[in-house]
């Protein structure tokens, strides 16, 4: 769905500078099989003083982010919740749903991410979120689905040993797709159905409203022996 231009987002944006995570900027192998050259990569650098990570990859506008960290909150958790949006027009929503609830343990990454491990430090989250990605059916945009081989093996690398990926989608053949990936970049998947006991998104809540069926699946990275 095309979303609407604001006037002077950058400006807007800017203003919820606080809860935006900077980026550090780090050297990175590239990915020639020779490994004979490194490229910069600009990696989100988290505050101190959390003891987890947990990411929303597509946070839209902050819905189901801001209500988990709001039940952490609540329950004196020193866990950070981080969302992932491109999309300024949607973020800044987000950012206002997080100020407007005086959320200390929110930050977002205002960038697009076609690999999570440029983005995030290896085995640094503890858990990751899909959330209704969108599911790009057409066989030449598999590349831009959140759980492509590339995406999926990234996501992998970021999470601790142990680490969780939970993925809610309405979609059946995306939802099939997306864990056979995950089984191949390395993931066991640990359970699968409903996730009601999860907050809801706004797509989710529509969704529902509509009698669709919610595909759910959670795939954890196993821990090393």
């Amino acid at each position: 769905m095309r979303q609407r231009r604001i006037k002077d987002i950058g400006e807007k944006v800017e203003a919820y500078r606080p809860l935006i995570l900077d980026a550090q900027a780090v050297l990175s192998m590239g990915d020639h099989p020779g490994r004979w050259y490194q490229r910069s990569v600009e990696r989100a650098a988290l505050p101190e003083g959390f003891e987890e990570v947990y990411v929303e990859f597509g946070c839209g506008r902050g819905r189901f982010i801001n209500a988990l960290a709001a039940g952490a909150g609540a329950g004196g958790g020193k866990a950070l919740f981080v969302g992932v949006e491109g999309c300024q027009s949607v973020l800044i929503k987000a950012l206002k749903k997080t100020a407007a609830a005086g959320l200390a343990n929110v930050r977002y990454l205002a960038s697009f991410v076609n690999d999570a491990s440029e983005a995030f430090a290896p085995s640094s989250v503890d858990g990751i979120y899909l959330n209704f990605s969108d599911p790009w059916p057409k066989d030449r945009h598999e590349m831009r689905r959140l759980t492509s081989p590339r995406h999926s093996k990234g996501y992998f690398t970021v999470l601790k040993d142990g680490g969780f990926l939970a993925l809610k989608t309405d979609d059946e053949g995306f939802f099939l797709y997306s864990k056979e990936k995950l089984a191949e970049a390395g993931f066991a998947i640990c359970g699968e159905g409903d996730a009601q006991q999860t907050p809801m998104t706004e797509y989710e809540a529509r969704f529902r409203a509509l009698g669709k069926t919610i595909y759910y699946c959670k795939a954890e990275k196993p821990t090393k022996k």
